[in-house]
């Protein structure tokens, strides 16, 4: 990966767009958040921009989660990250959330919060 966010293929075109603008936090509105025995994601987006590499590989993202790729924090200890399993394109990954103590595909493990990056950016707050 490189440190340069515009050439990163993780990065969903939507959070590029917040990246080069300077945001690095995003509200989002809490009922639109789903809760679940998996937990509960905070409504808060701490864009990882460039650090996600770093990020993924401090929380060993390859073994914990395979094909998931971290973009926000939530400030609680969780991970907003994409689901890349089922495609490579991350404009088109469905966004996960699972909590930095316990990362991982079982369902008590993980949440889906949104079909994709534009529609959990939809909830942002104004």
């Amino acid at each position: 990966m490189t440190s340069e966010p515009d050439q990163d293929p993780t990065t969903p075109d939507a959070l590029l767009r917040l990246l080069r603008a300077g945001v690095e936090h995003v509200a989002l509105d809490p009922d639109r958040l789903p809760n679940s025995p998996g937990g509960t994601p905070l409504p808060e987006l701490g864009l990882l921009g460039p650090a996600a590499s770093g990020i993924a590989e401090e929380h060993d993202f390859a073994e914990a989660m395979p094909g998931a790729w971290p973009i926000a924090l939530d400030g609680g200890g969780g991970f907003y990250a994409l689901d890349l399993r089922a495609t490579a394109d991350a404009d088109g990954a469905a966004v996960v959330w699972s909590h930095g103590g316990d990362l991982g595909w079982d369902a008590d493990q993980h949440v889906l919060v949104a079909p994709d990056v534009a529609t959990l950016l939809a909830w942002a707050l104004p």
